[in-house]
């Protein structure tokens, strides 16, 4: 691909290539969504990128529905919504932040903080982001099992468990002899050759952070924290009960 583009052009000429669709394209690589059709219009008359599509197989054709175009799905405009809120849905989409969606948006107003507050509490606005979200969700298979799995490989890995020390130093373990769960807990691992052999260099993921996430939705402090268990009581063990267990003697807590 031609070094004239920057990563913006490179991953908009990616996406046009899938797509035909220069205006998604353009939202996709980052630009607003206000300006995405001027923009994609304008990428497909600059040559490096002509010529990087070119490359890929592509010929650019200038009209409204170019051949091959894989139209948007819009699942989450329903009836009601007005172009500027479907604008401000789409905006907060990318960026997840509703005073930056009401400044790409353009909302009226001098204060976009308060008018993205104000359009995120319209019920056919918060139900559109809602319903494309969870779409979005089923599409990358992301659940709140899932989160809640990936945080507490993260808030009960041991460094024991990945290497061993003595007075001599520090031995990494065989990758083969970490487990997934602790290999998960591996923010960073350098090996550097030293006078004496091979070094290495961990970092895990902040315990402490995922602790705090973890305990925060298992109801340990805050609002709505369970009531502790009476010493009769024998209800059924779920995955969470089982994670809210080993938190609580992290806390030095008893339920």
């Amino acid at each position: 691909m031609s070094k004239e583009l920057t990563p913006r052009e490179a991953r908009f000429v990616e996406e046009y290539a899938r797509t035909r669709n220069a205006t998604h394209s353009a939202r996709v690589a980052g630009w607003p969504v206000t300006s995405a059709g001027t923009t994609g219009f304008r990428l497909l008359r600059k040559p490096a990128v002509v010529a990087a599509l070119a490359a890929q197989g592509v010929a650019v054709v200038h009209g409204a529905n170019p051949p091959g175009q894989i139209p948007k799905k819009r699942v989450f405009v329903k009836r009601g919504l007005t172009l500027l809120q479907q604008r401000f849905v789409e905006a907060y989409l990318i960026c997840a932040n509703a005073t930056e969606a009401a400044r790409r948006a353009r909302l009226p107003g001098r204060k976009p903080e308060f008018a993205g507050a104000k359009m995120m509490r319209r019920p056919g606005v918060a139900e559109a982001i809602a319903a494309e979200r969870e779409a979005s969700a089923q599409r990358t298979r992301i659940t709140a099992d899932r989160v809640r799995q990936e945080l507490a490989r993260l808030a009960f890995s041991d460094i024991g468990d990945i290497a061993d020390w003595d007075e001599s130093g520090m031995t990494l373990r065989a990758r083969d002899d970490i487990a997934p769960d602790d290999r998960a807990a591996i923010a960073e691992l350098k090996l550097k050759q030293g006078r004496d052999g091979m070094r290495a260099t961990i970092r895990l993921h902040s315990k402490q952070a995922a602790l705090d996430a973890l305990a925060k939705h298992m109801g340990l402090y805050g609002r709505g924290v369970k009531p502790a268990l009476s010493a009769d009581a024998t209800p059924k063990r779920s995955g969470n009960d089982i994670v809210r267990e080993r938190l609580l003697k992290i806390a030095g807590r008893k339920e």
